[in-house]
């Protein structure tokens, strides 16, 4: 995957965001301050958590944060239940909020296995030592680095 965007998990903690905004804008979940906000931020850090882990380019790390997404699509699913209980979600907004956070945790799951795999250490490996390739200069040889600048050398730079 070349970004966080790609992977399942995120798109439906999105999903499941976006649920979660549209039914506690409207009725009594929208003037329950600390509820709303309580279960909007828990779906939020659902998602928020992928890129995170995704940037630290180490499989490990990656499984760690994905460790904080499950938490917080446990609290969804948890805080859907306690918003049906106060009667502020409709049942069929409860029943789609909380497939999607199943489905979510689901596709979690199987990320959060390969991710703390040894095939996953070395495909980081390998796209590690390739994008470092990548940026080496194209006058630079492989085992050779760049000749480093003598102090009283002049540089090309305008004064």
């Amino acid at each position: 995957m070349r970004c966080y965007q790609d992977f399942k998990a995120w798109q439906l903690a999105r999903e499941l965001h976006r649920k979660v905004i549209s039914i506690t804008s409207t009725g009594s979940a929208s003037r329950d301050f600390k509820f709303r906000d309580n279960l909007r931020d828990a779906a939020d850090s659902a998602q928020r958590n992928f890129p995170e882990g995704f940037g630290r380019f180490a499989p490990a790390d990656f499984a760690h944060f994905l460790d904080h997404s499950r938490a917080s699509l446990l609290e969804v699913k948890n805080g859907i239940g306690e918003g049906y209980d106060r009667r502020y979600f409709q049942e069929q907004d409860c029943l789609e909020a909380d497939a999607l956070a199943s489905r979510a945790l689901k596709a979690l799951s199987g990320l959060q296995q390969y991710l703390r795999s040894p095939e996953a250490k070395r495909n980081a490996d390998r796209a590690r030592a390739g994008h470092i390739a990548r940026r080496r200069p194209k006058t630079e040889k492989p085992d050779e680095s760049p000749k480093p600048r003598e102090p009283d050398e002049p540089t090309n730079r305008r004064t």
